[in-house]
């Protein structure tokens, strides 16, 4: 199970959500949470502009106003949904899994002001009552922990001890967060870094999917990071061939396709013959998709690469108006290749 969540900070623009599209279908997620994606009605069209998978149903509780909207997409392939429940800050599922006891997963968006918090905390302890100890939520809690969570911050607030006090009472696991300290920046000369997304889960949940790893990725479209939580057990095999939909874009690739096919002889045993034949054209496609897109797809990662880099210095206090300058551009480079 491979869970991302992520505060996209809205997704009206046709640019916007491609570049999502772009960063959630790299994750291979089989379960999304979104918040603010500010969209008064979702449908189809919408969901396949932002996750390229044919195999998909979701939830999705509608925004306040101009701000909000929280919506968990899952691939119907690897989940399975029995139940689901919408409240003022969450929205949560009932997920059946062959050979595992029913659980509950809860997406979150946290309120941003402070005289709310206490109904946040309240809903909170109210879900645990009713997903019971198998129980996994993530999403944008809007307020840290500790101290730590928060670039040169040096006092302990009042809902950081609420926070931290609810978690200790729900005996909920805050798993270590990868590859980065923060999620969210104000992406000023003067940065503001916390870390306001996190993942947490009952002891039980263990149970089910027992290698946890949770880590945040590069943050190219949002002023938060995306955040994956990784329970698939390690994978020593080779990867899989994966269809990239973007071939589907080149004007050639129909024709070189039916050209590799008809090509390609089927010796012996039809089944046999059918899929040595399918093994020729899949070689084919990997040095045709290496050729045309090797330097488009070098460049990106590059791009993402600095980027990354970029905010590891960010969160290290290492900041300046030339770095500033800098991840502006690399974000507008990514924006072109990626269009």
């Amino acid at each position: 199970m491979k869970i991302l969540s992520w505060n996209v900070r809205g997704s009206g623009n046709k640019e916007k959500r491609r570049a999502i599209k772009e960063s959630i279908c790299k994750v291979n997620p089989d379960l999304i949470v979104l918040q603010e994606v500010k969209k008064v009605k979702i449908d189809r069209r919408f969901i396949g502009s932002i996750w390229r998978s044919r195999f998909k149903a979701w939830i999705y509780q509608e925004p306040l106003g101009r701000s909000g909207g929280t919506l968990i997409v899952w691939d119907t392939r690897s989940v399975s949904v029995s139940d689901s429940l919408v409240g003022e800050f969450t929205v949560s599922i009932r997920i059946v899994a062959e050979g595992k006891y029913p659980w509950w997963f809860t997406g979150v968006y946290g309120p941003v002001i402070y005289g709310r918090r206490e109904s946040f905390w309240d809903e909170l302890a109210g879900l645990q009552v009713i997903c019971g100890s198998h129980w996994c939520l993530g999403g944008d809690f809007n307020v840290v922990r500790r101290v730590d969570e928060k670039l040169n911050s040096k006092s302990i607030t009042r809902s950081m001890k609420n926070f931290d006090a609810l978690i200790r009472e729900m005996n909920l696991v805050d798993p270590k967060l990868q590859n980065g300290r923060y999620t969210w920046s104000n992406f000023r000369q003067r940065p503001i870094c916390s870390r306001l997304d996190r993942f947490l889960f009952s002891p039980s949940w263990t149970e089910f999917y027992p290698f946890i790893r949770q880590e945040v990725l590069v943050r190219l479209v949002s002023d938060h990071c995306l955040v994956v939580l990784d329970s698939n057990p390690p994978s020593w095999g080779p990867s899989p061939f994966r269809f990239d939909n973007s071939w589907l874009e080149h004007k050639d690739f129909k024709v070189f396709c039916q050209k590799w096919w008809n090509s390609s002889k089927m010796m012996g045993w039809p089944g046999y013959g059918f899929m040595e034949k399918l093994s020729l054209v899949k070689d084919k496609v990997k040095g045709w998709s290496k050729e045309v897109f090797s330097s488009r797809c070098l460049l990106k990662h590059s791009l993402e690469r600095r980027m990354f880099e970029l905010d590891r210095l960010e969160e290290g206090g290492q900041w300046n108006d030339q770095l500033l300058s800098e991840r502006r551009k690399i974000k507008e480079e990514w924006h072109q290749v990626v269009f």
